[in-house]
């Protein structure tokens, strides 16, 4: 028992007269204090930065899987890009970037596992020229959180998830959620390959609104994915409510993209798909409705693609509302449409084979309208098939397929280049 009493003293005794860089005695025994920053010494959490300089040193100092949080009444001005290194919550962030500041964003995210929550975040997208553009939160790492952020005036994108130039290397995992976007230049959520074939996957996006996108819209899925889901997305006055592409590397292809529930108000496009034909496939498009959208449906070099229940409410373009071109194994099915002004077919099949039709009402005026499907030169004549059925589009002007195939798919070699239905056949 003495020894032990003896023991206890000769602790307390040295913990009082051994301070050892400000650390105390327990500093000695603690393994998480000797990480050689002792003048910001360690913290779970960490609250309200007052500049943009305390809150890079707050991200620096705090622990790992600890939380940031942020004054979201006080708005800080960051004119160097805040790096996040470790695996972290930042909460309640309201910040800007200065106006004139070019090539600059605003968060840089090299870690797994960070969320980002509760923001508000401006850019200078009208004091900058869009050579010198850049995104206010740029992911470069997987099991990413971003939600209930709202950006306004970005010159880039609201949200980059990338592969760093500089060490690529896949990105997997994360969610996206509870977005909104106004006057952002290009795209609110942007997931991009990289150059090399590295792919960004297993990404969910949803709940995403954006209004005023000059050249963009709010969602890109591009250049090397893989399983992505874009779920729930409303755009206005944008180009897009989503767009598929590549920038022509044939190492970026674009596997299982699942986009459901998308709303386009005054848009050019509710899909686009502005990719080349480097195999680009399992595209499914569902639950998409379009209002006065100019060439709602572009589709393009895509195999096993699918689009269900789609309602076009409106398109005053020459171009068809749905274009397709270049693909194999397509099913559109159950499309409504209404108020078709100057195009002269409802859908437009370029280049294509093994297409399925399959329920097309157009419910208004027919107006210049000729086809209701309108069947250009197929990719190979002899093994190529367009089938249509259960079309109900009034007495569009056009030629009929051949009464004989009934069903069974019509060979575009004997089918005439137009073909349209009459009193709801097929």
């Amino acid at each position: 028992m003495r020894r032990r009493i003896s023991r206890l003293w000769m602790l307390t005794a040295i913990a009082s007269v051994m301070p050892l860089a400000g650390l105390g005695f327990w500093g000695l025994i603690n393994p998480l204090s000797l990480e050689g920053e002792t003048s910001h010494p360690k913290t779970a959490d960490a609250t309200f930065p007052q500049s943009a300089a305390e809150l890079q040193t707050l991200i620096d100092s705090t622990l790992p899987y600890g939380t940031v949080t942020c004054d979201r009444n006080r708005e800080l001005t960051i004119s160097t890009p805040i790096r996040v290194r470790k695996a972290l919550t930042i909460r309640g962030l309201a910040a800007r970037l200065p106006d004139g500041l070019g090539k600059t964003p605003l968060m840089v995210i090299d870690a797994e596992s960070v969320t980002v929550t509760d923001f508000a975040l401006r850019g200078n997208a009208d004091t900058v020229e869009q050579s010198q553009r850049d995104s206010m939160l740029v992911f470069y790492a997987g099991n990413f959180r971003v939600e209930n952020g709202k950006f306004d005036n970005v010159s880039r994108n609201g949200v980059s998830i990338q592969p760093s130039k500089e060490s690529p290397r896949e990105i997997r995992g994360g969610v996206v959620r509870d977005l909104i976007g106004h006057d952002v230049y290009r795209d609110i959520v942007s997931i991009s390959g990289g150059d090399g074939g590295t792919v960004v996957r297993d990404v969910l996006v949803e709940n995403i609104r954006g209004y005023r996108s000059k050249l963009r819209g709010p969602v890109e899925v591009s250049d090397g994915t893989f399983n992505i889901t874009v779920r729930s997305v409303y755009a206005e006055d944008c180009v897009y409510g989503v767009d598929i592409q590549d920038h022509g590397n044939p190492k970026q292809v674009n596997v299982n993209v699942l986009v459901d529930n998308l709303t386009t108000v005054r848009c050019r496009h509710a899909v686009r798909m502005a990719v080349k034909d480097h195999g680009h496939r399992d595209i499914t498009l569902k639950d998409i409705t379009a209002f006065d959208n100019k060439q709602p449906l572009h589709l393009r070099n895509a195999s096993r693609l699918t689009v269900t229940n789609v309602r076009i409410l409106g398109s005053e373009e020459k171009q068809s509302p749905i274009t397709l071109t270049n693909s194999h194994g397509v099913i559109l099915r159950d499309l409504f449409l209404e108020r078709v002004t100057h195009a002269d077919s409802l859908i437009r099949v370029e280049k294509s084979d093994h297409v399925l039709v399959d329920g097309l009402i157009y419910g208004d005026e027919i107006g210049k309208l000729k086809s209701a499907v309108a069947l250009d030169q197929p990719l190979n004549s002899a093994t190529s098939f367009v089938e249509l059925r259960n079309i109900i589009a009034g007495r569009i002007r056009g030629s009929l397929p051949d009464a004989k195939s009934k069903d069974a798919g019509i060979d575009p070699k004997s089918t005439p280049k137009e073909a349209s239905p009459n009193n709801g056949s097929r």
